[in-house]
């Protein structure tokens, strides 16, 4: 372990280890597919990957004991558990995968951003909401699978089309791999719903198109700066997609709305507290829709209750 190391108030980690500002600190290895032993922060290097496997695995540790990510009662699967790894190889989709902490300290601190294990345990949360007969916890998932649809369109275009320009260049007698990791991320999921797997899926392909993206780039197919419109291009609506559902996790688990139901929508009482939750919901306050608070349109996977 190096003699000297970046420290942060906000650090998970005993001893104040600032974990992304050592990723910043060793750029230049960190992004190196075949980072260079000889050099001088080759040990601090070293140091930043050890603690991301640790910083990985005690998100997953954290994530296993919220309520959200245990199986509910009525679960025909309920006693049943099965075993899945996720192998990532870009330092985009691993960042993507766990977020990032919040920086600084007083005026000048700056936000995290969500990771897509932290959003998983909220959209958990949703989808036990959904057993409820909770329109808005509807209305929540519904956006989340529309998309999750969008992102994986415009993913599997970018995708066709750098997989097209390598076969070209391949056939015309130059055959080049994708950039790969020798030593990727590999870590155990697990989700209380199904919208997980799903964004793990996405979480893949964003991680596949990131080394084409690299690969092209590095093979003088395409600029840097192209390269890197197009990773924005598919990590932005991604990220929307994960701090909506953090947000409006937090705002359907809120004891005034955790509790209403699609019976309740009709008791003049709760008038006003529909409508403030209205407001909330969307950016622009707009109303429940119709065949949302009828039930009639529903997410493509909710909760059951018998």
């Amino acid at each position: 372990m190096p003699d000297a190391f970046l420290t942060s108030p906000n650090s998970p980690f005993p001893d104040s280890y600032d974990l992304y500002g050592e990723i910043n600190a060793v750029r230049a290895l960190y992004d190196d597919p075949n980072p260079n032993a000889a050099d001088p922060l080759f040990q601090r290097f070293q140091e930043v990957k050890r603690r991301e496997k640790q910083f990985a695995a005690v998100s997953l540790a954290r994530r296993k004991k919220r309520r959200a990510e245990r199986i509910a009662s009525t679960d025909p699967a309920k006693g049943l558990v099965n075993d899945a790894t996720l192998l990532l190889h870009s330092v985009d989709a691993q960042q993507l995968l766990v977020g990032t902490l919040p920086r600084g300290s007083g005026a000048a601190m700056t936000n995290g951003v969500s990771g897509v294990l932290r959003a998983c345990s909220s959209i958990a949360l949703l989808y036990r909401l959904t057993g409820r007969q909770h329109p808005f916890a509807d209305w929540a998932l519904i956006d989340v699978e529309s998309a999750l649809v969008a992102i994986e369109e415009i993913a599997n275009e970018k995708l066709k089309t750098t997989e097209l320009l390598l076969a070209n260049r391949a056939k015309a007698g130059l055959s080049i791999g994708l950039l790969h990791s020798e030593a990727p991320m590999n870590i155990p999921v697990r989700f209380g719903s199904p919208h997980g797997y799903r964004l793990c899926d996405t979480v893949i392909k964003f991680d596949q198109l990131v080394r084409h993206m690299r690969t092209l780039s590095r093979s003088g197919m395409l600029t840097s700066t192209a390269a890197t419109e197009v990773i924005q291009s598919v990590r932005s609506p991604i990220r929307k997609l994960l701090e909506q559902a953090v947000l409006r996790g937090s705002l359907l688990m809120q004891p005034a709305y955790a509790t209403l139901n699609r019976t309740a929508l009709s008791d003049p009482e709760m008038q006003p507290r529909l409508a403030k939750l209205e407001s909330l919901f969307t950016p622009k306050g707009v109303p429940l829709p119709d065949e949302i608070r009828d039930g009639t349109h529903r997410p493509e996977f909710f909760m059951e209750r018998n």
